[in-house]
């Protein structure tokens, strides 16, 4: 018994924190004794429920009105309880079995309900926003796809790209890749790391049809996937505030080494000479 107990509660957990998308993302992401714990408590809930909904079903009359409509009996599971003849024990499984089903019922229709009710739109977004919580690096590229606001990123080869966020998939588990969809690319200085564009990946796409679909190729085609660990930073772009940057760039750097305004000067200032001549 203590073993059916286990495993009923174990497939409810896991049935449910799959098909909801605000549970799937925790539980992918963890490991060992935490997934466990973690498919288990949810699994105790919809046991629990379903003890419940049971325990109702069975004193307002419920069970021998659906056996009534389905003209069932307890000889009707035969093969499924034990050899026992005692009709009352017989029953007594019959609500065991009841107790099974209705429990892994509920814990599908409220995964399903779940998953439906955020499968599109905010209510998605905002589902992932709570299941990211502090992880600052996955709740950025969440709200840059959610807006479809570029970002560039800094690879550690000091390579850098400019562009969209195509695929988080932060429900499906850890991404280990970041996959974005180019719109520049370029270069950082070896000595003062200023950013140089090398490829206008946007100006390509105009020129060669591929926005306007009178190319063979498929935008998502030029897709680029960079390893997480390369990133060295990444932050939110805009070509504006670049264009504005790039050309005070002198300035600034002319501006930022006289920041902290003249220095005193430490020349030891001559006295005033109060003798006065006399007159020859």
């Amino acid at each position: 018994m203590a073993t059916l107990l286990l495993a009923v509660i174990l497939v409810s957990g896991f049935l449910y924190v799959n098909l909801s998308l605000s549970t799937r993302y925790r539980y992918k992401r963890s490991n060992g004794w935490d997934a466990y714990f973690f498919v288990a408590a949810w699994g105790i809930v919809f046991f629990l429920a379903g003890g419940l909904l049971t325990f109702i079903l069975n004193i307002s009359g419920g069970f021998r009105w659906l056996a009534t409509v389905l003209n069932l009996t307890p000889n009707s599971f035969n093969g499924m309880l034990s050899t026992a003849t005692d009709k009352s024990q017989r029953i007594n499984e019959i609500k065991q079995i009841a107790w099974v089903v209705i429990s892994i019922i509920l814990s599908v229709l409220s995964g399903l309900g779940n998953k439906l009710r955020t499968k599109s739109g905010d209510r998605r977004w905002d589902a992932l926003a709570k299941a990211v919580g502090n992880n600052s690096f996955e709740s950025l590229l969440m709200e840059a796809s959610a807006r479809q606001f570029p970002v560039i990123a800094t690879l550690s080869s000091r390579k850098i790209y400019v562009g969209l966020v195509t695929c988080p998939a932060l429900e499906n588990g850890l991404s280990e890749h970041l996959e974005i969809l180019p719109m520049l690319s370029g270069y950082r200085d070896k000595d003062d790391l200023t950013i140089s564009i090398t490829t206008n990946y946007h100006q390509h796409y105009l020129e060669s049809g591929i926005i306007s679909g009178l190319s063979r190729l498929n935008i998502q085609d030029f897709r680029v996937l960079i390893p997480k660990d390369e990133v060295e930073t990444i932050s939110f772009f805009d070509t504006e505030t670049y264009n504005k940057f790039k050309e005070d760039e002198a300035r600034d750097r002319k501006d930022s080494s006289r920041l902290g305004g003249r220095k005193p000067s430490t020349r030891r200032r001559r006295a005033p000479d109060n003798t006065k001549q006399s007159n020859a």
